[in-house]
């Protein structure tokens, strides 16, 4: 897409309400949204005590598609009595690319590396603000579109060798309601824009097609109490009025899949891995057969490193204990790829025994 539609489709976007005031997806997402232990510094350093009991989630797509970021996110969520927190991890493999060219508040973030995050608290699929934070920590925010709106939420980031993070508070007093209850549902998403690519890249949590305020599509957050833990009821009460055919609610160690008038599933990251497997296995077996007749032949690095790869997968499906999800993104956007670049060294090999027979 280029930069001009880009910029004229979110003209459009925040010149123009949402399209209706109901839910527009089939599989809604719902994020069980736990209050903090103590107090959260915001820093950018996403500090693990501050954020103990917080759901990490991750597997981002590639907003408009079902393709899971090549560069995952991994998003945390909690509450006080006065704000709501936002840490959101974004993995970069090209650290030394990424834009910071934005200073001023309610700049254009979007031709910079950025994350932005939207709130409906009404869950009226209609009223919604949007927040965003580029990778140089410049903000944004605005209400309905109205960025002449201003919050005094606060932001951090910090930039890493191989990762940038944000940590963000929003008052609940800026959005006009109270700090809500356990029970309350909450509309909400986060996106990404990544330039490091070279080219602009959108990523959602929700999906919402490329058009990031489309509200109706939004996600959730289900605020509980600290004690929440998953079970057959409460995740089901966890999905009740998140709407759609099927609510995914997420957990530590993967999610719940919930849909309406069934009993909820609970899928694991370890599970998950293994129905990720496309089972790449014929073609690893000849290739590593024409290795070991001939190690010089082409491409054996290259498929060395990646049965180096798959064999950590294998050991960590194998193991025990709850997998990260940061470890689960990682491996299933492994997974994804793996047939295709196996097979594309395996019909190379092929290529170039072909070609020592004349």
């Amino acid at each position: 897409m280029s930069r001009i539609f880009w910029i004229v489709s979110l003209l459009m976007c925040v010149a123009s309400p949402a399209l209706a005031a109901e839910n527009q997806a089939d599989q809604t997402l719902v994020y069980p949204c736990r209050p903090t232990a103590g107090p959260i510094v915001i820093d950018g350093r996403l500090d693990p005590a501050e954020w103990a009991g917080a759901i990490e989630v991750s597997g981002f797509r590639v907003s408009g598609s079902e393709k899971l970021a090549p560069e995952q996110v991994v998003m945390r969520v909690m509450y006080d009595p006065q704000n709501l927190y936002i840490g959101v991890t974004c993995l970069e493999s090209e650290m030394k690319k990424i834009k910071m060219a934005v200073n001023e508040k309610d700049g254009p973030f979007w031709t910079d590396d950025s994350i932005e995050f939207f709130l409906d608290p009404k869950h009226d699929h209609e009223t919604y603000w949007q927040f965003a934070a580029t990778a140089g920590a410049a903000q944004y925010d605005n209400y309905k579109g109205d960025s002449l709106w201003n919050s005094d939420w606060k932001c951090a980031v910090q930039r890493g060798p191989d990762a940038w993070t944000v940590e963000a508070a929003v008052p609940f007093a800026d959005l006009k309601v109270s700090a809500p209850t356990a029970g309350a549902l909450w509309g909400f998403n986060l996106c990404r824009e990544r330039e490091a690519g070279g080219q602009l890249e959108l990523y959602n949590w929700a999906n919402v097609q490329r058009v990031f305020n489309k509200v109706g599509l939004f996600g959730h957050l289900r605020f509980v109490g600290a004690g929440w833990k998953a079970a057959e009821t409460t995740v089901a009460a966890a999905a009740q009025d998140a709407g759609g055919k099927e609510s995914i609610v997420y957990v530590e160690d993967g999610y719940w899949r919930v849909k309406a008038g069934g009993t909820p599933e609970h899928l694991t990251y370890r599970a998950l891995l293994r129905e990720h497997d496309q089972g790449a296995a014929p073609f690893i077996e000849e290739l590593r057969g024409v290795y070991q007749q001939n190690p010089k032949m082409t491409m054996r690095e290259e498929f060395e490193q990646l049965l180096t790869r798959y064999d950590q997968i294998k050991g960590l499906v194998a193991g025990e204990g709850a997998i990260s999800v940061e470890d689960w993104a990682r491996a299933t956007i492994f997974l994804a790829g793996l047939r295709e670049k196996v097979e594309t060294i395996c019909w190379r090999v092929r290529l170039t025994q072909l070609n020592e027979t004349f």
